[in-house]
């Protein structure tokens, strides 16, 4: 779940990163591990295909091929001093878009809790969705970074360091893979100067995870046409005041006309609509439900360990 036909290697902003070498410069450099807080959803549909688990399962029924397969990597990656935080889609999460053979009961997800509790590895349940959860955990700096390709992660503010597999996880065992790719906000604005709006914008005209439809006619391609007209990013920041100030929504249609009718003379892209966006959408992808501050509490004793510092360890 992504926003729809955007890649952050297109922007230049994503590096790769030898796992062990960056926790190692990490630990010298702060004196204590680095932590990476797990999208558990992306994880879980990363993982090995649906005709690869059909296979496994046929050869050795009542299996779990893609718990072993999140095992391998838990022990690969706390062997390389990397602490782990797993956090778990709550019951406000929005609507998502994931394909249908992936999908997995809550018997799954109370399997991989009894592994991880098992395993001592520390896990989290968000009042919503899971990325969003993971973005503000970074903002309070209980964590280092999020491993997830959700992209839909840099329209929730902040700045959050997204980490991904360097290869699609589908083939070799996890522990042949030492490389990954990170990349930032802070980095990606610097790069190709997508701001947080920018991404919001992104979202509402060509669609995101959220279940979001988009514009009609519109897609990434003609996105990025209309991205480059001069009024573009005054209307970006329009779109984000508006989750405050919804009659601001009603300057927006008409900024958002403008430029379609002079980046697309004669293609037949209507105007939005006076329904669109939907506020509620709007509202939830700029401002989603996550935990309250209070929520974690970092105590000396987590903060002198260099545990990951959750309301789950204190």
């Amino acid at each position: 779940m992504v926003l729809r036909g955007f890649s952050i290697s297109e922007t230049g902003a994503a590096e790769t990163r030898s796992i062990p070498e960056w926790s190692a410069m990490h630990f010298e450099a702060t004196g204590r591990p680095l932590r990476i807080a797990i999208d558990q959803a992306n994880w879980w549909y990363r993982n090995i295909t649906a005709q690869k688990e059909v296979e496994i399962r046929t050869k050795s029924p009542g299996s779990h091929p893609r718990e072993k397969r999140i095992m391998e990597r838990i022990f690969y990656l706390l062997r390389m001093n990397i602490q782990l935080l797993f956090v778990f889609d709550g019951p406000d999460k929005p609507p998502k878009e994931w394909p249908a053979e992936y999908s997995y009961s809550e018997s799954n997800t109370r399997l991989l809790k009894e592994l991880l509790d098992q395993l001592g590895v520390p896990r989290h349940d968000a009042p919503g969705d899971s990325v969003a959860e993971c973005v503000r955990l970074q903002e309070l700096s209980v964590v280092d970074a999020i491993w997830t390709d959700n992209t839909d992660a840099l329209m929730f503010g902040g700045n959050p360091t997204l980490v991904r597999f360097l290869k699609k996880p589908e083939g070799d065992q996890f522990r042949n893979a030492s490389t990954v790719v990170v990349a930032s906000a802070a980095s990606i604005k610097e790069h190709a100067n997508l701001t947080r709006e920018w991404f919001l914008m992104y979202a509402t005209l060509v669609g995101c995870g959220y279940k979001t439809g988009g514009l009609e006619g519109f897609d990434a391609a003609r996105f990025f046409c209309f991205a480059q007209h001069s009024c573009f990013q005054g209307a970006a920041n329009l779109l984000a005041a508006a989750v405050e100030t919804p009659l601001l929504l009603s300057k927006w249609r008409i900024i958002v006309a403008s430029i379609i009718s002079k980046t697309f003379p004669g293609e037949g892209i209507a105007a939005p609509p006076k329904s669109f966006p939907d506020l509620n959408v709007l509202k939830g992808c700029a401002h989603p439900t996550v935990s309250p501050t209070t929520s974690f509490v970092i105590c000396h004793a987590c903060a002198t360990a260099g545990s990951v510092p959750t309301a789950r360890t204190c």
